[in-house]
Formats: C-alpha cells, structure tokens, sequence
C-alpha cells in the first residue's frame, strides 16, 4: 500500500524527483502522460518498504501539463505536473 507519495518541483526544469513510501516491498509503475494521453515516460521500480526517491529526466520533453502516475498493486495515483 502507497503510504505517501511527494514531487518537486513544480513546475520542473531538468528533473521531476517523486518521493514515495510503501508499506511492503513491491515493485511500482510510474508513468508519464501528455494530456493527448500519450505515454513519454515509463518506468518500474522495486521499493523496498521505506522512503525512495526516484528522479526523472524531463530536459528533453517537450514543456508542457502531464499527468503523473503511479500504479502499485491495482490502485493508481495521479497528479498535474509542469514541465518549463
């Protein structure tokens, strides 16, 4: 279960930092999204139970609203975020 979920800064220059914190070790997909619903960015990652910070290169994005995602065990998070 997502326990807490952070990210900075926004709007974002070079990097989207997503701070995020699960209760047991599972592996998450974070997911970037053009409002066209277009996916730039993928990726899966292991969280080992505790805080983990997770940098996303956005520099060679095209500047603009998305959508954040974060899916873990069937639930998903989503957020606006700004890319400048």
């Amino acid at each position: 279960m997502i326990m807490e979920i952070n990210v900075y800064p926004t709007p974002a220059h070079k990097f989207l930092i997503i701070n995020l914190s699960l209760k047991v070790d599972k592996e998450c997909e974070i997911k970037l999204i053009s409002l066209a619903g277009v996916i730039v960015f993928c990726d899966k990652i292991k969280n080992y139970a505790d805080f983990q910070n997770y940098s996303i290169d956005v520099s060679n994005i095209a500047k603009g609203n998305y959508i954040l995602s974060v899916s873990f065990k069937g639930k998903t998070w989503s957020r606006y975020v700004l890319l400048q």
